[in-house]
């Protein structure tokens, strides 16, 4: 008899938690368009969209470059701050247009993982006791922590680094020394965090895969 291996996922759900930021209500308006650039970068399973007022939600194949995404929904919702549960898991319907109508462990425990995690920060969640979400939800850990200080212009050069990666590109776009971005790369981790977020992605497919997991 042969066994049919089960389809992973990523589900996401993010909640504005910024409600008595000034900047609330006007950047609430330009939700629609942040998930366009969304949706239209990433082209997820489900696209992206708003529920209950301010929670988003979507859904991604499981070798998405999911902390790519994450990285970019954080940065185009700055200065409003999120809390962002993934999970990690099957689903009991079809895939559908509207997540919302959608069902199965994968938005269970993106449910959990969002209940779990802090103001502006990211919770991975599974089924499976495992090692790889555990790291995941620690280097997540550190890379909230540090961008907790950035502001606009420091997104807009982690976007540039992201995008152009040279340093001697991104200091000609904006019209400064090579030396001086390089200080400012690194002064705000911009460099450790571009290789973390990479080497996240480059590892996904160790998410589904039920080697990696082990009991207590």
């Amino acid at each position: 008899m042969s066994h049919k291996m089960k389809n992973i996922y990523f589900a996401v759900t993010a909640d504005v938690v910024d409600s008595q930021n000034p900047q609330y209500g006007e950047l609430l308006n330009k939700i629609p368009d942040f998930l366009e650039i969304l949706n239209h970068t990433y082209q997820p399973l489900v696209h992206f969209r708003i529920y209950a007022g301010d929670e988003i939600q979507g859904l991604l194949a499981v070798n998405a470059p999911i902390s790519q995404l994450i990285m970019e929904l954080i940065s185009i919702f700055y200065p409003l701050n999120l809390r962002i549960g993934v999970g990690i898991g099957t689903l009991s319907t079809p895939i559908l247009n509207d997540s919302g109508q959608m069902r199965g462990a994968a938005f269970v425990n993106a449910r959990k993982a969002l209940q779990k995690v802090a103001k502006n920060q990211v919770r991975f969640e599974s089924d499976e006791d495992s090692s790889i979400v555990e790291m995941f939800n620690h280097l997540w850990l550190m890379i909230s922590t540090i961008i907790s200080r950035w502001d606009n212009q420091t997104y807009k050069r982690a976007k540039l680094f992201h995008d152009l990666a040279n340093v001697t590109a991104i200091a000609s776009a904006e019209k400064v020394s090579r030396v001086a971005i390089n200080k400012y790369l690194n002064n705000n981790s911009i460099k450790q965090i571009a290789k973390t977020i990479s080497f996240m992605d480059k590892n996904l497919s160790l998410l589904s895969q039920p080697s990696m997991v082990y009991n207590q």
